[in-house]
């Protein structure tokens, strides 16, 4: 989540996301959505949130390989894994507002997209037009550490007031230092990761499925890319039923805000043995590695070795 002081209230963020919810139930579901994603992120309170990505060998903005610590024991902040086409995004939470919103997603992790856009003044407008209230466009910045580039990185933002029906929250980005991201073979991790192709996320019922689908054609009226094969691409969304079918994981009764990223490497046998070397459950489905994370930060990675 790019820096940036919420405008809403907590107390009616998740109220239309839980009108629409009637529980769970049994369905066999899988939709592919197309979508222009700027980043993907993950809030949680857990300590271990980026042990578990440098466990496996990512290596966060300006080449730090382990958490940052401060005098007071906690995780200030958010660290950023950047890939060729998107980066990922862990924010510790470090206020009352993100407790909230963790707590009534059981308190272990709770995601959020944002969407890129070319004109966010535009974006915003649209959304006001559909009656959802967001905040004003906010110009904010951070220092960006990518190697030989470096500088302050300059975003303007948007975040409407309510989350997905899928208790996931979102905004919209406008780039306006483009130039400081985002550059092919730059971002090799020690585990060879190098694109983040896909977010997958678990859907409670086909009625939630449905509502997130219309909220989407709002939020990007225009999926074309805003960078030439940039950003993330697909957004699946799949039920319990077919994520324990498709993809072998052991998951809880109630799957809301659960979540997985496919990635493309350039050899999985690495980052298939760092994940056994710190105990994190691995299996292959087909040609997937699927790495089981939902028990510490309620994800699961899909890894595939890209073709030569």
């Amino acid at each position: 989540m790019e820096p940036g002081v919420s405008c809403f209230d907590p107390l009616k963020l998740f109220a239309a996301a839980e009108s629409r919810c009637g529980g769970t139930e049994e369905f066999p579901m899988r939709e592919t959505i197309p979508v222009n994603m700027d980043h993907f992120g993950l809030i949680s309170q857990r300590s271990e949130l980026e042990q578990v990505f440098f466990d496996l060998g990512f290596t966060a903005e300006t080449g730090r390989k382990k958490p940052v610590v401060g005098a007071d024991g906690k995780h200030p902040g958010s660290s950023y894994f950047v890939f060729d086409n998107a980066y990922f995004d862990c924010t510790h939470s470090t206020s009352p507002f993100f407790d909230f919103l963790l707590g009534k997603c059981g308190g272990t992790g709770m995601c959020y997209f944002e969407f890129a856009s070319r004109d966010i003044q535009a974006a915003y407008d649209n959304l006001r037009a559909h009656g959802i209230a967001t905040c004003e466009v906010n110009i904010s910045s951070r220092y960006a550490d990518h190697g030989e580039k470096k500088g302050e990185a300059v975003f303007a933002c948007t975040t409407p007031d309510e989350v997905l029906p899928i208790h996931v929250m979102y905004g919209g980005v406008e780039h306006r230092t483009p130039e400081l991201f985002y550059d092919n073979e730059r971002y090799l991790h020690d585990n060879s990761a190098f694109r983040l192709d896909e977010v997958v996320m678990l859907c409670d019922s086909q009625k939630i499925c449905d509502e997130t689908k219309e909220l989407i054609k709002i939020i990007q009226p225009d999926d074309t890319p805003v960078r030439p094969d940039g950003g993330i691409r697909k957004l699946t969304l799949l039920s319990r039923e077919e994520a324990v079918k498709e993809y072998g994981l052991d998951l809880p009764e109630k799957t809301d805000n659960t979540a997985g990223i496919r990635l493309y490497v350039k050899d999985a046998s690495i980052i298939r043995a760092l994940a056994e070397r710190a105990g994190y459950p691995t299996h292959l489905c087909e040609s997937t590695l699927v790495i089981d994370l939902v028990a510490p930060v309620n994800l699961f990675l899909l890894v595939n070795e890209a073709k030569t």
